[in-house]
């Protein structure tokens, strides 16, 4: 009787142990996943914020672009209606 339950305790202790190193395990893995979380939050952050100030600066650079744009069209309009003139003149 005795031996069956020190072999029983063995099993008992076998099991503790396996389940200690699984526990162990989990918890590396969860250490392992928790810095992959923080890492990849990191990363989308600062893409974020790169992205944010691409747009910022893209923005800028439209409106200087349209506000060329503007100005070229009102100068090439300008030089239309003084070929226009010309032209008229020149029939005349």
């Amino acid at each position: 009787m005795e031996e069956l339950l020190k072999q029983f305790m063995e099993r008992i202790d076998k099991r503790f142990d396996k389940l200690e190193d699984g526990q162990q395990r989990l918890e590396q893995h969860q250490n392992e996943m928790s810095l992959i979380l923080t890492s990849t939050r990191e990363a989308v952050e600062k893409t974020h914020s790169e992205l944010v100030g691409f747009r910022s600066e893209m923005s800028e650079r439209l409106v200087h672009i349209e506000r060329q744009n503007r100005f070229f069209d009102t100068d090439l309009e300008h030089l239309n209606q003084e070929i226009s003139k010309i032209k008229r003149d020149l029939r005349n």
